[in-house]
Parts: structure tokens; C-alpha cells; sequence
């Protein structure tokens, strides 16, 4: 997974931006982030 997306499906990051462990089960079905994904790229807020 790419890092960018972790706070798509819910996923807590770290305040030096690692994600935390041990990670969460999923709660949105796998289709949910790519949508939100790529709506964010879209806006031009994707991965820089």
C-alpha cells in the first residue's frame, strides 16, 4: 500500500508519518479508497 493512502481506509499514521502498528483490520471495502484515491489525485492532491 502506499503510504498517501493510509488515512483513506482509516489507518493512523505516526507523528513522523510512519504507520502505526500493529495495523487495524480494514473497515471499507477495497474498491472505497481507489475511489477516494482517485479523486484526490483529480484535485491535484495525489502523492508528490
Amino acid at each position: 500500500m502506499e503510504a498517501w493512502k493510509a488515512e483513506l481506509i482509516g489507518v493512523p499514521r505516526s507523528c513522523n508519518r510512519r504507520l502505526e502498528t500493529p495495523l487495524p483490520p480494514p473497515t471499507r471495502t477495497l474498491p472505497e479508497p481507489f475511489a477516494d484515491a482517485w479523486a484526490l489525485v483529480d484535485k491535484g492532491e495525489g502523492p508528490v
